[in-house]
């Protein structure tokens, strides 16, 4: 099992990802089924990552979103 450490490493990798890939023209996404599914894939990362960590640290950061 990965600890939160990892999984906030994750979460940030991912959002770099998601970042650098994501087209500046909703055109251009649309139409390239490789690029949604690469960037749906990083999104699924965020999401079993953030389920994953502790209500604990979710709580002792209450600014960011939960």
């Amino acid at each position: 099992m990965r600890n939160e450490r990892l999984l906030l490493e994750d979460i940030r990798d991912a959002i770099e990802v998601i970042e650098c890939y994501t087209p500046n023209q909703r055109e251009a996404f649309d139409h390239d089924p490789p690029l949604q599914s690469h960037l749906l894939r990083n999104i699924q990362i965020i999401g079993e990552a953030s389920w994953r960590i502790s209500d604990a640290l979710k709580q002792s950061r209450p600014e960011a979103p939960g």
